[in-house]
């Protein structure tokens, strides 16, 4: 019927237009497959060539994906981690506020020392996927290097909604241990320093930082814990 009709025809082809694939060039989603279409003006109509591009797109995403994501955990490298969360502290709603939550696993090195590697690397994907169950519309975890990790977040109203989130995750480190090799139950124990936007103006980096100086309070205080950046008290502790 379409091709009977050259209206519907191109009504069609501009509603497949309408929903480009991100990251892609004139490249459209159909059912399960990807085409490029490309128009232009021919007489009192066009002149078009649609092409099937599915390999392409596949290979591409691969590719995107291996470049952009950590080969063991699944999350996030660390420098895609700022390139979007940049992003999304520039754009931030008015009455929003952003965090950047920084984690390092205490006692990493023991579980790699006592269990060996393999299990160490099996330690570190268990965090990772409990990093990667959090709420998707609010969180983006990575791997920043090691046994390090970052989570940042947008999109809440409240910092009382950030510690929701992190005592959420504590919670979840206590229900799900980790069997060990030798049969051992162990929990994931770590330490988090975080800092949030407020009224204030600050890029990722100051945020970082930030989250950094608070990290480093938590490790030195203890252990197992998450406590606040607070320039007022360097060396005060806020959980």
């Amino acid at each position: 019927r379409l091709h009977k009709e050259p209206k519907r025809f191109y009504q069609s082809i501009q509603d497949i237009m309408r929903k480009p694939v991100e990251e892609e060039k004139d490249i459209f989603p159909v059912g399960d497959k990807f085409i490029s279409i490309h128009l232009s003006m021919e007489g009192e109509g066009y002149l078009g060539v649609v092409t099937d591009t599915t390999r392409q797109v596949l290979e591409n995403r691969r590719i995107r994906y291996e470049n952009n994501h950590d080969h063991l955990t699944g999350l996030y490298k660390y420098s895609y981690y700022m390139q979007k969360a940049a992003g999304y502290l520039k754009n931030n709603l008015r009455g929003r506020i952003c965090s950047c939550i920084m984690l390092d696993m205490d006692n990493f090195k023991s579980v790699n020392d006592t269990y060996g590697h393999d299990m160490g690397d099996a330690y570190l994907k268990s965090f990772a996927n409990i990093l990667l169950d959090l709420p998707r519309e609010h969180c983006i975890p990575a791997r920043r290097s090691g046994d390090e990790f970052c989570i940042f977040t947008y999109g809440y109203r409240e910092k009382e909604e950030i510690l929701k989130l992190l005592n959420m995750l504590w919670d979840t480190l206590k229900q799900k241990p980790v069997c060990m090799t030798d049969g051992e139950e162990r929990i994931i124990e770590v330490s988090c320093g975080f800092a949030w936007t407020g009224n204030e103006e600050m890029d990722m980096e100051l945020l970082m930082r930030q989250a950094d100086n608070a990290l480093y309070r938590a490790k030195e205080t203890g252990k197992g814990r998450f406590v606040e950046y607070n320039a007022m008290e360097p060396k005060g502790i806020s959980d």
